[in-house]
């Protein structure tokens, strides 16, 4: 008899583009997110199901990486492989096992993993797991509202920061079983639209939950849907350069089954590149000018020590004649008296 690989379903998007609402839907459909989960908070009153003890060490990972969830620069070439990287991969596999081991189909969310995929490919690896991804979107303009609000971000931060986690979810998760998810399709027919999901990820624990009073629908509460976009201002947002809406038009194609997946592997990888390079001829000028701004430090300083010795020097010259000053007018005063005395 052979045994069927234990699979798990792993929920990846940016965040505040609905990956909490997905994985609840998933939930009721068999998946287990598992325990100690992220309670809920104002700007998320569903609760986000994210365990907290995984999330606490991507923190610390991505700190040691010398980054942040916010930051929107490229990680660095190959870090899964680096030797101080192996102990949080070790932290998060022992916490993978004590988790999910016992779950029939555990499924797993935090926003973190776009960009930490190629770590957990190698815990899920080891595990003898077999990964199959929920990737999630939301739109920019959407995202980018959210984020001002909640974060106080710029526009220009929350595109890049979505489009690094689009693109990287996207590149390290193919090769494998997925499904494309569009938030706002979320709000019309989500029966049917789980029902598409189910199919194309062919797992067999996962079912629409059955009876009246258990529906996918009872997840929707449209009051909580805030920051809704119009998608014609993909068209004429200036800040939405970078490749942002062509990115996300693309995306929403996929999830509705409008194009092939070549096709969107085709435009993601060029937009990677595109930004990877403005990122690198960025940080390249901010270090030439950087240098430049050290040498021009190094030579106001020079000047400041040599005007400062040069006082010292024009202080100390003006001390000795004081003091000359001062035995002069003594040895006047004496001559003062002595001719008095004559």
């Amino acid at each position: 008899m052979i045994l069927e690989t234990k699979k798990i379903l792993v929920v990846l998007g940016m965040h505040r583009s609905g990956t909490s609402l997905v994985t609840r839907m998933f939930s009721m459909c068999g998946a287990d997110p598992g325990n100690n989960l992220m309670p809920a908070a104002c700007d998320n009153p569903q609760g986000f199901w994210e365990p907290v003890d995984i999330v606490t060490v991507h923190d610390e990972l991505l700190q040691q990486l010398g980054f942040s969830w916010d930051d929107t620069r490229p990680l660095p070439d190959k870090w899964w492989e680096r030797e101080d990287v192996k102990v949080y991969e070790d932290r998060l596999y022992e916490l993978a096992k004590k988790l999910y081991s016992s779950s029939e189909l555990p499924i797993i969310k935090d926003p973190r993993l776009c960009r930490l995929l190629p770590v957990w490919k190698i815990i899920f690896e080891r595990l003898g797991w077999e990964p199959c991804y929920i990737l999630v979107s939301r739109s920019p303009l959407e995202v980018s509202a959210s984020l001002l609000k909640r974060n106080s971000f710029s526009s220009g931060q929350s595109y890049l920061l979505w489009s690094c986690h689009v693109l990287d979810s996207e590149f390290f998760s193919r090769g494998s079983k997925r499904v494309f998810v569009l938030y706002e399709d979320l709000f019309d027919d989500i029966e049917s639209q789980f029902e598409k999901y189910i199919s194309k990820l062919e797992i067999k624990q996962l079912a629409r939950p059955a009876g009246e009073n258990v529906r996918l629908g009872s997840c929707i509460d449209v009051g909580l849907r805030h920051n809704i976009a119009d998608n014609s201002d993909l068209e004429t947002s200036p800040e939405l350069d970078f490749y942002v809406a062509e990115v996300y038009k693309m995306f929403c194609n996929m999830a509705r089954g409008n194009v092939a997946e070549s096709d969107l592997q085709k435009l993601f990888d060029r937009v990677s590149r595109s930004l990877f390079s403005i990122d690198t001829l960025y940080h390249s000028l901010k270090n030439s000018n950087s240098s430049a701004y050290i040498r021009e430090v190094s030579r106001l300083k020079s000047e400041l020590d040599l005007h400062k010795k040069q006082l010292e020097d024009s202080a100390l010259a003006l001390s000795e004649k004081d003091k000359r000053l001062s035995e002069l007018e003594a040895q006047l005063g004496k001559s003062a008296e002595y001719i008095e005395e004559v």
